[in-house]
């Protein structure tokens, strides 16, 4: 048998021993304190909290260099605040009295897990692929459940599925997990012809290329076409315009010549022709008496004259042509 000298030994051994305790891990945002476990703290002790062999907090003599004041509570325990994926990692405290001597040394790991969000089921009825999408993926392990039933060996951010034997009233869901939280998704439903987020199902491609490719390039080919159809119909515009334009210039231009080869008659001062007065006088004959005149300019052969301007009460009018008598014809013998 085992002496008692032995046993005393080997108890005395294991005092020693480090003892470690699986603390949970907290979640990104959680406050944390590690306590110093000193009693009789002071200002004239010398004080110093390490994270993973670097200084981030010295006491001594009163004066603190690195951290803050705030960084301990009253005891010398570390307090921090709002933990980040950094702060992971082993934390060391120690107390040195007024001659440099250790007095007591505190150590304690700190696991940090990163919060998780609602993860999201997607299918890809396609490519006859379900998602499980969450915003931050690292360190975590995914659990599908089909019909509520959790999927042995599916713990992949996707799986895939048979098109022929899934049903229209399947559903879907995943949880994911971390050291220190789990999400689950809401279930979702397979596929209908929508995705569960209520997105159409938009093919990959279209006419062998990119479908938003071909979708842009058909969305400028219709503002080209549409463009130009706008100017066509500003230029016919312009062009009809300019030529009704025309027209009334041409208009006007025509009543101006009228206008000034008929001067208008004045009252009180007839114009007769030259001749005999109070006979009508024949615009052949005038021009046949009066070889000097100027002959009046012919008009346009589109123009119409004027009909002449009335007889006023002085003029007699002019004779009117009698027709010719016919002479009787002789008889025949």
């Amino acid at each position: 048998m085992m002496s008692w000298r032995k046993i005393s030994f080997i108890l005395f051994l294991c005092s020693f021993a480090p003892v470690k305790l699986n603390d949970p891990c907290k979640l990104e945002g959680e406050p944390e304190t590690i306590t110093l476990g000193y009693k009789g703290l002071t200002e004239k002790h010398h004080l110093i909290w390490k994270h993973n062999g670097k200084t981030i907090f010295e006491r001594r003599k009163g004066k603190i260099k690195p951290g803050q004041e705030s960084d301990i509570s009253t005891d010398g325990s570390l307090k921090l605040k709002n933990l980040k994926i950094s702060q992971e990692g082993d934390y060391k405290g120690e107390v040195f009295d007024e001659d440099g001597k250790s007095i007591t040394i505190t150590t304690k790991r700190v696991c940090v897990a990163e919060r998780l969000s609602m993860p999201q089921v997607v299918f890809d009825c396609n490519k006859s692929i379900v998602k499980c999408t969450v915003k931050k993926s690292t360190n975590i392990t995914i659990e599908w459940k089909i019909n509520d039933k959790i999927q042995s060996g599916q713990d992949k951010e996707e799986i895939q599925f048979d098109p022929k034997k899934i049903k229209s009233s399947d559903v879907y869901s995943c949880t994911v997990k971390n050291r220190a939280s789990k999400a689950t998704t809401n279930e979702a439903t397979t596929c209908t012809g929508t995705t569960p987020e209520g997105k159409a199902n938009i093919p990959e491609k279209l006419f062998g290329l990119d479908f938003w490719l071909m979708v842009g390039i058909l969305a400028a080919g219709g503002s080209l076409l549409l463009t130009l159809v706008t100017v066509l119909m500003i230029c016919v515009c312009r062009r009809r315009r300019q030529g009704e334009k025309r027209l009334r210039d041409e208009e006007e231009l025509r009543l101006a010549n009228l206008t000034q080869q008929h001067p208008p008659a004045h009252h009180g001062h007839p114009a007769h022709p030259k001749g005999h007065p109070g006979h009508y006088a024949h615009p052949h004959s005038v021009g046949q008496g009066q070889g000097n005149a100027p002959a009046l300019p012919k008009p346009r052969a589109q123009s119409r004259p004027r009909p002449p301007q009335p007889p006023m009460e002085d003029d007699e009018p002019p004779p009117r042509p009698q027709p010719r008598k016919k002479a009787p014809r002789p008889q025949r013998n």
